[in-house]
């Protein structure tokens, strides 16, 4: 692995709800993901004989939670409006909206838009069904690769304390 990657631990989800479907509206049977499911089993392995909620109704609270902090879908009308307010000739990455973080300014240099790197990954890896060492290999040639001049983007790599990558 190179600085700042990471392995990626994309979360799978099970069988009992996911979110409405973004194009039809459509609601799927709820899916939990298997790090949630981990917790609430250790949990109740820990607690037994506690009589309060179910496993189930636990996973599904804790779920129904995480759903609420997720950022909804990027509409591109508003954050090229959003953008043009700081400089119209930023460039975006193309396909990675979901992965912006801001913009970036410094003292007589152009605004540059900043992209979570991690995130591009894992968008590569939703959207396009790579898996994550494809993902990450295709992004560090195709994307961070790049140069588009002076208005190319900036991809952060997230400091995270106690990581050892």
């Amino acid at each position: 692995m190179t600085m700042g990657q990471k392995p990626g631990q994309q979360s799978r989800r099970s069988a009992k709800e996911t979110p409405p479907d973004e194009q039809s509206g459509e609601t799927s049977p709820m899916v939990i993901p298997d790090d949630i499911k981990k917790t609430v089993a250790e949990m109740c392995d820990k607690y037994v004989g506690y009589e309060g909620p179910s496993q189930d109704e636990i996973e599904q609270a804790i779920w129904a939670e995480r759903q609420k902090w997720q950022r909804p879908p990027v509409n591109m009308d508003d954050l090229r409006g959003w953008m043009a307010a700081f400089d119209e000739d930023m460039l975006l990455a193309d396909g990675y909206e979901d992965a912006v973080l801001g913009v970036a300014e410094r003292c007589g240099q152009p605004s540059l838009v900043v992209y979570d790197a991690d995130q591009c990954i894992n968008v590569l890896v939703k959207r396009d069904g790579m898996d994550h060492d494809d993902a990450e290999e295709f992004f560090h040639f195709n994307t961070l690769g790049a140069w588009m001049g002076e208005h190319t983007p900036l991809f952060l790599w997230k400091y995270e304390p106690g990581s050892d990558e």
